[in-house]
């Protein structure tokens, strides 16, 4: 991973996960007005901001001043991030990338955000992750929170990569960074991971710190306030072992399902508990599944039911959809479409996945 200077390596977080290989499911956008803004109204927007960033390529030596060339960047950015979302107008990543780097040749120092994530995410061909790192780079100095954000994301995805170098385990210092300065979906990546090790009290720290900012913060928040906490559950959870700290996510997991099943042994259900959780936090999306089907249908005095992972021990989560079997009402844990989701204005957060609404 290439380093960034200006990055401090704060104190490390045992439950600290590297970012999941799949997204789970995006936050829904912000509540709609009963009467939402009309097409012609959207239009007018999306002409006036055109407008707005062309105007400075239309100008030349005194003529343009500082200012408007600033106004044109971040309109040119705004521009990006609607056609990056989808708001109001059909998702184009291609044409969110040209506004970034037109809104970066104007100077406008967060365009390198869009510009990062446009790069690891392939929005103009394969992801580059080496031109993400450039990006990251050029970003820190305006905005180290989201840059260390973005980095930890382009650390995940290079682990995922080379599975031989992989992470150490519970180490993610990018994402610590990221949440000391208060980057919303590093509070709300770690909260989820508490979440996933049953740490309600701290995942329910991490989700208010970012709530005010993240529709996906709220809807965890929400979510984790309705469940029991684990600390309540009746299965008693051992402490690791040192044979565990280079396995992989998949053998924990294989190793938490023959634990659950009983394959060969009688079924220990707090260790295959424990190592459900490892293995989630090290990226085993079947691992986050099955903690969350487990949570999904507590014991009546609250905790975990033994009945119900009894049950759990004959399903793969893997192949069998969770909706197939989670109770009405339980929805997954939530995280943002985009890391940039947050700076796109709420009049437009409200447009995501409405292309048009008169036909």
């Amino acid at each position: 991973m290439a380093t960034h200077p200006g990055w401090t390596q704060p104190a490390t977080h045992a439950d600290a996960a590297t970012e999941p290989p799949i997204r789970l499911i995006h936050a829904s956008p912000l509540p709609q007005p009963a009467a939402g803004p009309s097409d012609q109204d959207i239009a007018q927007r999306l002409s006036a901001l055109m407008q707005q960033a062309d105007r400075a390529a239309t100008l030349h030596g005194a003529a343009r001043s500082a200012t408007e060339s600033r106004s044109a960047a971040q309109a040119a950015w705004t521009l990006g991030l609607i056609h990056l979302h989808g708001a109001g107008v059909p998702q184009n990543r291609m044409q969110a990338q040209r506004w970034f780097m037109q809104a970066a040749a104007g100077g406008f120092p967060l365009a390198q955000a869009g510009l990062a994530w446009c790069a690891m995410d392939g929005c103009s061909g394969p992801p580059d992750l080496e031109a993400a790192d450039a990006a990251i780079a050029a970003l820190h100095p305006s905005a180290p929170a989201r840059a260390a954000f973005l980095a930890w994301l382009v650390e995940g995805r290079r682990a995922r990569n080379q599975p031989s170098q992989q992470l150490a385990p519970g180490r993610s210092p990018l994402l610590l960074a990221a949440a000391q300065g208060g980057e919303v979906h590093a509070l709300n990546a770690l909260g989820i991971d508490a979440a996933l090790h049953g740490q309600d009290a701290v995942a329910e720290g991490y989700f208010r710190r970012a709530a005010p900012g993240s529709p996906a913060a709220r809807a965890n928040l929400e979510r984790l306030t309705r469940r029991p906490s684990a600390r309540d559950s009746t299965v008693s959870r051992p402490t690791s072992t040192s044979g565990e700290a280079h396995a992989s996510a998949d053998a924990l997991y294989q190793k938490a399902r023959a634990l659950h099943r009983g394959i060969g042994r009688t079924p220990n259900y707090s260790e295959a508990l424990r190592l459900y959780a490892k293995a989630a936090s090290r990226g085993s999306v079947a691992a986050q599944r099955m903690l969350q089907l487990i949570y999904a249908r507590p014991a009546p005095q609250g905790g975990v039911d033994i009945l119900w992972m009894q049950q759990l021990a004959q399903v793969d989560p893997g192949v069998v959809p969770s909706s197939a079997i989670v109770p009405d009402g339980v929805q997954i844990w939530q995280r943002e479409p985009t890391p940039l989701y947050d700076l796109l204005p709420t009049f437009w957060q409200q447009l995501v996945g409405e292309v048009s609404r008169g036909g």
